[in-house]
């Protein structure tokens, strides 16, 4: 029988040889010391990457005469460098950002996205540049615009630092890679784009399916779809927010794993289960899904997972889901070491270890009356398709 890889987020599991994942080692030390920055910044120094750098250096040598001693290596390792990288990364990039904190500077921004209403006025995103590097950031304006990407935006701005070292408490938006927030303190002048940029198309078709869902679906219905599919929640109305909230459900109406791997099934599908055709079709939908969802570290994961599985396909190599997850987290730790903090990144990466850890023994303990959801999912790459089969263990 076969099972939807939708089970798996977009990485069905490939029973494979038991060996010693070095970068998944590596990976969740690298986590670890993203974790270490952002939940205890004042503590955080050089010194812990020169003495996990060290250390790591000694467990390879040690490795040498001990095998086992791979795995404290890997994960030292990855502690130093991701304390490194942390620091880098703050000293070099999020520091231009943290000077503007509290501080109210004539600024022009750059929209990135639609803009969506508040109770107060209008919210946008937009990039903006700071000593050259570009820098995401939340605009609020007080009157209702129609903004579009590819606009332009001029005039006198507050600025709220949202990471640590602000005036402030840190925000959430940090976790997004939303390191400023700009309140309008004048005038702005808004210069409307003619012809958008090519990188803002993902937005624009986004916007053309939002309003596609609500010329299709009743208004009672057309907030939800909208969340659904695309995980757009700003035309939800308080009450139902507050409602899947309290019932803990809220990721019902989060774009996931499961979003990919039904975009996936239909490539699969139409490129006849070619290696070369599926992952020349499936790399650019599944970047060009994962920018119209806004680069969400669920869709993100799943993408970049389900793209190495095309690509372990392509070059007939082994895919090994725990890698893969190392490789699509340490991707987006390298990014914005904060996503960390988002609860979307830990979700996500915790429901696939769960799944690694406990879905076949979950699977082995149901009745033998479910013989259907019984067995192991097991990839067998066989020619030019990948068969995600499940061997009846109920006979």
């Amino acid at each position: 029988m076969i099972w939807g890889a939708a089970a798996y987020g977009g990485a069905p599991f490939l029973k494979g040889e038991k060996t010693v994942r070095k970068l998944m080692w590596f990976a969740i030390g690298f986590a670890a010391a993203c974790a270490i920055g952002v939940w205890f910044y004042a503590v955080f120094a050089l010194w812990m990457a020169a003495a996990a750098l060290m250390l790591g250096l000694v467990g390879l040598l040690i490795s040498i005469w001990w095998k086992p001693a791979r795995i404290c290596a890997s994960l030292l390792l990855g502690l130093g460098v991701g304390v490194l990288w942390f620091y880098q990364y703050d000293q070099t990039y999020l520091h231009a950002a943290r000077q503007l904190d509290g501080r109210t500077v004539k600024s022009a921004f750059e929209v990135t996205d639609h803009g969506y209403e508040t109770d107060y006025g209008t919210a946008v995103s937009v990039v903006t540049y700071i000593d050259g590097k570009p820098y995401q950031a939340l605009v609020y304006l007080d009157s209702k615009e129609q903004l579009r990407p590819g606009d332009r935006l001029t005039g006198s701005f507050f600025f709220r630092f949202t990471a640590e070292g602000g005036s402030k408490e840190p925000t959430y938006h940090r976790s997004e890679g939303v390191f400023l927030l700009a309140y309008a303190r004048s005038e702005v002048k808004i210069e409307h784009c003619e012809d958008v940029p090519a990188v803002y198309y993902p937005a624009l078709w986004r916007n053309w399916l939002l309003t596609r869902i609500d010329t299709i679906f009743p208004a009672d219905a057309a907030a939800f779809a909208k969340a659904l599919l695309l995980g757009y929640r700003y035309d939800l109305d308080y009450q139902t927010s507050t409602a899947f909230r309290i019932s803990g459900i809220s990721h019902i109406v989060a774009v996931s794993g499961l979003h990919v791997s039904i975009l996936f099934a239909f490539v699969y599908l139409f490129s006849r289960r070619g290696k070369v055709l599926s992952f020349v079709i499936g790399v650019p939908v599944l970047i060009l899904f994962a920018a119209m969802a806004g680069f969400t570290p669920s869709v993100t994961r799943a993408c970049i997972m389900q793209a190495l599985m095309l690509l372990a396909l392509l070059t007939d190599r082994e895919y090994d889901p725990p890698t893969a997850l190392a490789f699509a987290a340490l991707t987006m730790l390298m990014v914005n070491p904060m996503v960390i903090l988002s609860i979307s990144f830990q979700l996500s990466v915790g429901c696939m270890v769960g799944i690694f850890l406990f879905c076949k023994k979950f699977v082995n303990l149901l009745p033998c009356e479910f013989p259907i959801l019984r067995g192991e999912a097991v990839i067998h790459f066989r020619n030019t398709s990948v068969i995600v089969a499940a061997h009846n263990t109920a006979r």
